[in-house]
C-alpha cells in the first residue's frame, strides 16, 4: 500500500470542505433567479471550480500509486486547469454584464475571447504537469518507477516558466474583476449594499490570492499541513464571503416590499 502523507490526509478534508460549499453556493444563487444569466454564469463557475477542486483531492492522494494512475492524474489535471479558465472567463464576462447590461456583449468579441481562452488554455495544458519527487533531493520519480518505496516524496505540480506566464492570464482575469468591483463599490452610496459589495468584492479576491499563494509555495521547499492548509482556507472563505454577500439585510428586504406595494 502506498503511504499517504498526513498533509495530503489534512488538505484532503479541507478540498472537501470547500467543494462542499461551492455547491452550495452554486445552487443558492441559481435558486435566487434562474433565469438572470449572471446567476446561471456564477453557477457555472462555481460547478467548475468545484470540478477543478475535485480533481485536485484525487490527483494528490492517487498520482503516486502507479503508473496508470500517473496517467490519469495528468489528464484530470489537464480538465482541472480549463476549468480553472473557465471559472475566470464566466466571472470576467459577468461583471461585464452587471456593469453594461446584456445588450453590451458583441458576439463577435465574445467569439474571439472564448477562442483566445481556448488556446491558452491548451497551451497550458501542455506545458503544465504534476510529477512525483523524492522530497529530501528534489529529484522527479519518474512514471514507471511507481509506487516510490518509503516515505521520502512529494506530489506537487511542476511549475516552470511557461506555465507561471500562462497561468497569469486568469490570474490578471481575476484581479482586473477584483478591482472593477472595488470601483464599483466606491460609486454605491446606500451602507447596506456597499457592505454587500464588500463582501463580493473580497469574496472573489480570496480566488486569484489562493493562486498566487500556491504557486509561490510550490516554488519554495515548504511541506506541511499548515502551508497547505493556508491556500485552501483562503479558497474555503472565498464560497462564504460571496454567499454572506447574496444576503440581503432586514433593512433591504423590508425597502423591497414597500415598492412593492
Amino acid at each position: 500500500m502506498v503511504y499517504i502523507n498526513p498533509v495530503e490526509q489534512f488538505t484532503l478534508i479541507v478540498k472537501i470542505i470547500n467543494i462542499t460549499f461551492f455547491v452550495v453556493l452554486a445552487f443558492a444563487v441559481l435558486r435566487q433567479k434562474k433565469d438572470y444569466i449572471v446567476n446561471k454564469m456564477y453557477f457555472a463557475a462555481f460547478l467548475c471550480w468545484v470540478g477543478y477542486i475535485g480533481m485536485d483531492a484525487v490527483i494528490f492522494v492517487f498520482l503516486p500509486v502507479s503508473p496508470t494512475w500517473y496517467f490519469i492524474g495528468n489528464r484530470m489535471r489537464d480538465v482541472g486547469v480549463l476549468s480553472v479558465m473557465a471559472v475566470a472567463f464566466l466571472i470576467y464576462k459577468s461583471l461585464e454584464i452587471i456593469n453594461k447590461g446584456i445588450d453590451s456583449l458583441n458576439k463577435p468579441r465574445l467569439y474571439f475571447e472564448m477562442a483566445i481562452f481556448v488556446i491558452i488554455g491548451g497551451l497550458l495544458v501542455w506545458v503544465d504537469s504534476v510529477e512525483v519527487y523524492v522530497w529530501s533531493s528534489g529529484e522527479i520519480i519518474l512514471p514507471e518507477n511507481l509506487p516510490p518505496s518509503g516515505t521520502d516524496f512529494i506530489t506537487q505540480p511542476n511549475v516552470g516558466i511557461f506555465t507561471l506566464i500562462l497561468s497569469a492570464v486568469p490570474f490578471i482575469l481575476f484581479a482586473y474583476t477584483v478591482i472593477r468591483l472595488m470601483i464599483l463599490t466606491r460609486k454605491v452610496t446606500k451602507p447596506n449594499l456597499k457592505h454587500r459589495m464588500r463582501l463580493l468584492t473580497a469574496g472573489v479576491a480570496f480566488i486569484p490570492i489562493g493562486m498566487l499563494y500556491f504557486i509561490l509555495v510550490s516554488m519554495v521547499p515548504i511541506y506541511a499541513w499548515w502551508s497547505s492548509g493556508i491556500g485552501y482556507t483562503l479558497w474555503t472563505t472565498a464560497p462564504i464571503l460571496i454567499w454572506l454577500s447574496r444576503r440581503k439585510s432586514k433593512e433591504e428586504r423590508e425597502e423591497k416590499i414597500n415598492q412593492i406595494n
